[in-house]
């Protein structure tokens, strides 16, 4: 205390930045041997019950690309021939299937996975992933200064997050979906042509993943900027048009009526796992239309509720991270039906973008 001012210091998480530095390498070298340890499977015992260890949800989009490049695309989404391609490859799957259900396009773009095999396939796809979580970690370092000399060790805590660990080696895209996360931070605050045109492109690139785009897309079109909304629609039109190279012009539909048949077959069994409210709730047995479901769904109509609310309000703060950003991860973990644990990476971004960020006046502020 001086002069009746309290001195408020920020918390130090990186007190002692070369040992940091030398543990976060150690935890990444560990966590490379231990991967390549389950990869190689040298004495032959990850197999059986924990083969998902090995091969995530990779076939599912395998399969997908497979039907895709084939003579029978049109039977993108037939659940028995998915399972069929599958056991045929990985026997070891013992009749189980791994549902894919991602729209046309994102099966047609994954086409080269056939071309490189299964085996190369799976090890270009993960290491895909692996560089999208890279980039993410670079990205983190631009949005929040007081990170910007920390991004190996911000890769280490990321990968050693359960969660984003199991999304990026299982085969999910959870890491592509945080580096668009970490780029929206970086470029929604652009009002120029050029950062207006990226920004737009990577709402509309994150329609691989509908649900996080059309939400995200509500800051553009609350703040009324056109630009943004205008060249979303063009990115978005053009993967409508790919999937309709795979299914036709009314790809939609049939999409549709796939997700209707895999929502069952993938909330109960993964209700577990689940963290959208409703995806949980209705995971339960006998609570599909319960009170607690219409909770849920309260709930997560609040939610929604509140990021647009968010969004508005940065209406009369133009300058400065609006609101919406860091809620949006938190908003889609919780209020998206098919929200899985993996889809916490999410949240990772927002905190990581927001973290040891000082208020003004924190340091000093008077009683």
């Amino acid at each position: 205390m001086a002069g009746g001012a309290i001195v408020v210091e920020m918390p130090q998480l990186f007190t002692a930045p070369g040992r940091i530095r030398r543990i976060a390498i150690a935890l990444l070298i560990a966590l490379a041997l231990a991967l390549a340890w389950v990869g190689l499977d040298p004495l032959g015992s990850l197999s059986g019950p924990i083969t998902s260890v090995k091969l995530g949800d990779f076939p599912a989009f395998y399969s997908l690309a497979a039907i895709a490049a084939g003579s029978e695309p049109h039977r993108l989404y037939d659940f028995a021939l998915q399972r069929e391609i599958q056991n045929q490859i990985w026997p070891q799957l013992q009749g189980a299937l791994l549902p894919g259900i991602y729209p046309p396009y994102v099966a047609l773009l994954a086409r080269p996975l056939v071309w490189l095999g299964p085996t190369w396939g799976h090890v270009v796809w993960g290491a895909l992933q692996l560089l999208f979580l890279i980039l993410t970690a670079r990205a983190i370092t631009r949005i929040n200064s007081s990170l910007a000399k920390y991004s190996v060790e911000i890769l280490a805590g990321l990968l050693l997050c359960a969660p984003v660990l199991l999304g990026v080696f299982g085969g999910q895209l959870i890491a592509a979906s945080m580096f668009i996360y970490a780029l929206c931070f970086i470029y929604q605050g652009r009002r120029d042509l050029r950062g207006e045109i990226i920004f737009g492109s990577l709402i509309g690139l994150w329609f691989f993943k509908p649900h996080y785009a059309l939400i995200m897309l509500m800051l553009p079109v609350i703040q009324w900027r056109v630009r943004v909304v205008a060249t979303t629609a063009l990115v978005a039109t053009i993967l409508y048009l790919l999937g309709s190279l795979v299914l036709g012009l009314d790809w939609i539909a049939t999409w549709c009526d796939a997700l209707t048949r895999f929502t069952p077959m993938n909330i109960i069994p993964n209700a577990r796992q689940m963290t959208g409210l409703l995806g949980a709730v209705k995971g339960m047995p006998d609570q599909a239309n319960s009170p607690l479901a219409w909770a849920a769904l309260a709930l997560t109509t609040a939610l929604l509720l509140r990021l647009a609310f968010a969004a508005r309000q940065s209406l009369s703060k133009p300058i400065g991270l609006p609101k919406f950003l860091p809620l949006f991860g938190v908003t889609v973990v919780l209020a998206t039906p098919q929200a899985n644990f993996y889809d916490l990476g999410l949240v990772l971004v927002a905190i990581l973008a927001i973290s040891l960020s000082s208020p003004p006046g924190l340091a000093n502020r008077h009683r």
